[in-house]
C-alpha cells in the first residue's frame, strides 16, 4: 500500500519525503549512549540508515528510525550476551563524567533509560517518545519525572553530596 501511495505521489509529495542520513547523528547518538561502543553505534547507525524507509515524511523518519535502532540495540546486546559493569564501581578519575553519566544510566531501570535517552540524547518531544513507547504524552511526561529522580539518586549514590557537577 506505501508503494502504491509512492507510485502516484505527485512531484511535490515526493519533495516532502525524509533523507535518512538527515537523522544518521541522532541513532549514531542514541546507539553510543546505550551501547557505550563506538564501534557498536557506528554500525547499528548504519544498518538503520540503510534499512530506513524512504518514503516517510520528515516528521515521520527520526522516531521510525531511532525504534530501528532501538531493536538493533536490544538484538545486540542479546546477541552479544554482554555484561554490562556494575554501576557501584568507583570512577577511575574524577573528570570522567561520562562514564559516570554511563553507569548512572546503567544502574536505573531499562524504561527509565531508554525514556531518559531519548529526551536528553535524542530530543524526541514526549509526543514522539510517547509513540516509540506504544504510550500517551502524560505518561511519558510522568516516566520522565520518575526517570530524572532515579538518575539523580543513583547520581548521588556514585558521587555523594559534594560533587559538582
Amino acid at each position: 500500500m506505501i508503494s502504491i501511495r509512492r507510485a502516484f505521489a505527485s512531484k511535490k509529495d515526493r519533495a516532502t519525503f525524509a533523507d535518512p542520513m538527515l537523522f544518521v547523528d541522532d541513532v549514531y547518538r542514541y546507539a553510543l549512549a546505550r551501547t557505550g561502543s563506538k564501534e557498536d553505534a557506528e554500525d547499528i547507525a548504519i544498518e538503520v540508515a540503510q534499512q530506513a524507509p524512504k518514503h516517510l515524511s520528515i516528521e515521520e523518519i527520526k522516531p521510525y528510525m531511532i525504534g530501528m535502532a532501538r531493536r538493533k540495540v536490544a538484538n545486540h546486546f542479546r546477541h552479544a550476551k554482554r555484561q554490562i559493569e556494575p554501576a557501584t564501581q568507583a570512577a577511575e578519575t574524577p573528570l570522567d563524567d561520562k562514564l559516570d553519566v554511563q553507569r548512572a544510566l546503567d544502574s536505573v531501570s531499562e524504561t527509565h533509560r531508554e525514556c531518559l535517552i531519548l529526551k536528553y540524547v535524542n530530543g524526541l518531544s514526549s509526543i514522539e517518545i510517547a509513540t516509540e513507547l506504544n504510550s500517551s504524552p502524560e505518561a511519558v511526561d510522568s516516566l520522565l519525572q520518575r526517570a530524572r529522580k532515579a538518575f539523580a539518586k543513583e547520581w548521588e549514590i556514585m558521587h555523594g553530596e559534594d560533587h559538582e557537577r
